[in-house]
């Protein structure tokens, strides 16, 4: 199940971003393995953050219900997430800060300008690439 909140872009590029992040979640789900952030186990539910940069990459930024971990599939985006990110208020959260610090993540790039899409997701399978924060 995925469940999607757009910002950022005009309805047809949200509506374009958000079938290749459903493209690219479908993707995990051929090659199932054990999931890992870390050195613990990812649970199949987590809130996302995906993010578009303007050259067409695809970010994804997540909290992990099951291991409280806040992970990328980016690693250049991972080094600044662990400086913290101004919210929607201006204070500086940390990752530590869980599910806020995403909610930081999701505002923070809204801001900038990006486009930004949050997906609610369960039956996760896999995640390639994933840095944890």
């Amino acid at each position: 199940m995925i469940t999607t909140s757009s910002g950022g872009t005009d309805g047809r590029e949200a509506e374009h971003h958000s079938e290749e992040a459903r493209k690219e979640i479908s993707g995990w789900e051929k090659e199932a393995v054990t999931v890992r952030v870390g050195a613990e186990h990812m649970s199949q539910h987590a809130d996302m953050v995906a993010l578009y940069y303007p050259r067409g990459v695809t970010a994804f930024v997540w909290f992990d219900l099951a291991t409280g971990a806040i992970a990328t599939t980016h690693a250049g985006l991972r080094e600044l997430l662990r400086r913290g990110i101004s919210g929607w208020e201006g204070q500086v959260v940390y990752p530590h800060d869980g599910p806020i610090f995403l909610s930081a993540v999701y505002d923070h790039f809204f801001m900038s300008g990006y486009g930004v899409q949050w997906l609610s997701l369960s039956g996760l399978k896999e995640v390639r690439n994933a840095y944890r924060v």
